[in-house]
């Protein structure tokens, strides 16, 4: 409840300077971004006064304020606000269409990520920033996920990777041209001198420190005012923490009188100062500063949070070493009761991720599975269709061959019938039998095929007796010997010929006006017969003929 109150009465405070600023109106010469982030550290209200008189009057495109407003937090250190506004210039998308930028906003927002501790989104944004850099070749932003990626490392228990990724990350930003190297490495030796400090190796925590300290002299230009004030601090804050560390209290006095003289504090050197004082046992002034750090993390929202968390242990600590037990008790359970908060928090997290990952994985399978069967529907009805063209084409010359064929024969029925057949001269007694047998037998053949006497449906055997004047099993035997086939055989040949000749002539007829036509009542029957003498159909035929050039018709006719 205190804690809220405490929220509530800084926002009030806040909002109070804000409206009793707004009473007077600022000059144009101020309303701009790069004067906004001149008064980003000598007064924070100003420059927020002025990105918000600026998106008033529109001066300049939303998501250009939407960032400045963000990068005016981060530098105050309230880096859940800030990313309030840089994660609305990421959904705006505007910064997608330039990889610089982008990779700028997704800088800054990994940099909130890490001073926040939050290991759920930092991979994500460390994974962004990695294939962009790397497709643009930056080696400048390669260089700060590298780093950021070696702290990772180093909170998962994996120190020398940590070192590794670390050093590299170092040497690869010494040779770029990046505007804010000198900004970038300065931060990468203090975060150094900080891991050396955890992992007990003072000597190399002491180099980085010196490291630090040259970046400081270089003076860099820098578009925030007195930002290098803050850097000081840092330094300051270190040094005091890392001589009391080695037992060197007047160089660690020292260095934290410098601190105190400067003329902003900073809540990242402030939290060092706290582990100074721990060591010395000023737990008086280490409340007083832990108070400071407090109001810093609860006007940015960030109570639950292992920032928080580090702040409640300093703090119980600190009610330890002045005998105050009982306030120190309810610290270690307010500690306590936020270790189990953020353990549900991660729970509840890792299961909605997992949750997540699993509905990927089953809209991914079910999508191969759908291109699985798609490609194989695709394959299988090129199969079919490249089969189908085969046999299409297979069967078109099967037809031609067989229409050449057919039509060879009737053409050579024809002349048989109009030529008769060989010279009875020079043939003995029995060949002039056969060749009278043969005359009798062609007369009688033309004489149906003239008189069409096979289209009457009850033509057949006693019909073919009576015109050739022999008995039923003479003409078995003539009509066998001549055409290779029985009675009934040649009355079908005789009618299927003569479809032949109505398909061809007629294609007006149908298939069962030509059935009636040649003496079949039953166009099934006719089909039956037709294919049998034919191998097709007599639609199948129809079609061939209509493939067929009349040139090649001419020619086998």
């Amino acid at each position: 409840m205190t804690i809220r109150k405490i929220h509530i009465g800084l926002i009030l405070l806040l909002l109070l300077c804000t409206h009793n600023s707004a009473a007077q109106s600022l000059p144009d010469s101020l309303l701009t971004i790069e004067q906004a982030y001149q008064h980003n550290v000598v007064d924070m209200p100003m420059a927020l006064r002025i990105i918000h008189t600026m998106r008033e009057r529109q001066l300049e495109a939303a998501w250009k304020l939407d960032f400045a407003e963000g990068n005016l937090y981060n530098v105050g250190r309230l880096y859940r606000t800030a990313l309030l506004y840089y994660n609305k210039v990421w959904r705006d998308g505007t910064l997608k269409n330039n990889w610089k930028r982008e990779l700028m906003l997704l800088e800054r927002m990994l940099y909130c990520y890490d001073k926040l501790n939050d290991d759920r989104k930092l991979p994500e944004i460390l994974l962004r920033i990695e294939e962009l850099a790397t497709a643009h070749g930056d080696s400048a932003y390669i260089a700060i996920s590298s780093f950021v990626r070696g702290k990772h490392n180093h909170f998962l228990g994996n120190h020398k990777r940590c070192e590794k990724l670390c050093l590299q990350a170092i040497a690869t930003m010494q040779h770029t041209d990046y505007t804010f190297k000198v900004r970038e490495l300065y931060n990468f030796y203090a975060d150094m001198t900080v891991l050396y400090m955890a992992d007990h190796r003072g000597r190399d925590a002491e180099t980085m420190l010196q490291r630090m300290g040259a970046c400081l002299e270089l003076n860099p230009k820098m578009p925030v005012k007195d930002i290098l004030s803050r850097g000081r601090s840092r330094y300051y804050a270190l040094q005091a923490w890392l001589m009391a560390r080695s037992g060197r209290m007047a160089a660690a006095d020292s260095a934290y009188t410098l601190l105190c003289a400067q003329p902003y504090r900073d809540i990242e050197a402030e939290r060092f100062a706290t582990l100074y004082l721990k060591l010395k046992g000023d737990y008086g002034q280490m409340l007083g500063v832990i108070d400071y750090c407090r109001q810093i993390i609860l006007q940015d929202g960030d109570s639950v949070s292992p920032n928080m968390m580090a702040l409640l242990t300093d703090e119980g600590d600190a009610y330890m070493g002045l005998g105050m037990y009982r306030e120190a008790a309810q610290r270690y359970a307010s500690l306590s009761l936020l270790s189990d908060s953020l353990r549900r928090e991660n729970a509840e997290y890792l299961t909605k991720v997992s949750q997540a990952a699993l509905r990927d994985e089953k809209l991914i399978s079910e999508r191969r599975f759908q291109l699985t069967v798609g490609v194989a529907c695709v394959v299988l009805l090129t199969v079919a269709l490249v089969t189908i063209l085969i046999y299409s084409r297979r069967l078109r010359q099967k037809n031609k061959a067989m229409m050449s064929t057919m039509h060879e024969l009737m053409f050579y029925r024809d002349s048989v019938m109009m030529n008769g057949g060989p010279d009875p001269d020079g043939m003995g007694e029995n060949e002039r039998l056969n060749a009278a047998t043969r005359r009798r037998f062609k007369e009688m053949d033309r004489h149906v095929m003239r008189e069409k006497l096979f289209c009457n449906p009850d033509f057949g055997r006693d019909d073919l007796m009576r015109l050739l004047g022999v008995d039923k099993n003479a003409l078995a035997s003539i009509v066998h010997r001549y055409t290779g086939t029985n009675v009934a055989g040649y009355v079908n040949m005789k009618r299927m010929e003569y479809a032949l000749s109505l398909l061809k002539r007629h294609p007006e007829l149908t298939i069962a006006a030509i059935s009636e036509s040649c003496g079949l009542k039953s166009t099934t029957t006719f089909v039956n017969r037709f294919k049998e003498a034919y191998g097709m159909t007599p639609s199948e035929y129809r079609r061939s003929l209509e493939t067929t050039s009349p040139k090649a018709h001419s020619s086998n006719m």
